[in-house]
C-alpha cells in the first residue's frame, strides 16, 4: 500500500473521493450503475497496479542486496575507491549505500561497480 507525505494511503483517498462523489451527485440524476461499477473497478485496477509496483520494487531491492552479499568470502580484483589503485584480496565485509555499494578488502575499499574479477577464495 503506498502511503502518500501527509501519511493517508492512495486507496484511503479514493475511497473518500468516491463517498464524497456519492454524497455531492445530484438526487435527480443519480450515477448509474454502469459508470459507478466502472469506475469502482478503475479503483479496484489502479490498487492492484501500486501492489504490482511495490512487488517490483521488493525485487529490485531484494536483488540489489542478494549480489553483493554472494561476493562475502570470494577473492576480487578491483580499484581502490580512495586510491585508484588495483586490489586483490578476499571480500571480508561490505556497506550497502543509498547510491553505491562499498566492498571491504582487507584495509582497503572497492566500489560494487570497479570490481574487475570475482574467483573463489582459495583454501
Amino acid at each position: 500500500m503506498q502511503v502518500n507525505a501527509s501519511g493517508s494511503s492512495t486507496s484511503d483517498q479514493m475511497l473518500t473521493l468516491l463517498i464524497t462523489q456519492l454524497k455531492q451527485q445530484d438526487p435527480l440524476n443519480p450515477l448509474d450503475g454502469v459508470e459507478f461499477t466502472s469506475q469502482l473497478m478503475q479503483m479496484q485496477s489502479l490498487q492492484e497496479l501500486m501492489e504490482i509496483s511495490e512487488a517490483m520494487q521488493a525485487l529490485a531491492d531484494r536483488g540489489r542486496i542478494e549480489g553483493p552479499l554472494s561476493l562475502l568470502g570470494r577473492r576480487i580484483a578491483g580499484a581502490d575507491a580512495e586510491t585508484g589503485e588495483l586490489v586483490e584480496g578476499i571480500v571480508e565485509g561490505l556497506d550497502l549505500g543509498h547510491e553505491e555499494v562499498i566492498l571491504h578488502v582487507g584495509k582497503a575499499q572497492v566500489r560494487l561497480e570497479d570490481v574487475v574479477s570475482v574467483s573463489a577464495s582459495e583454501p
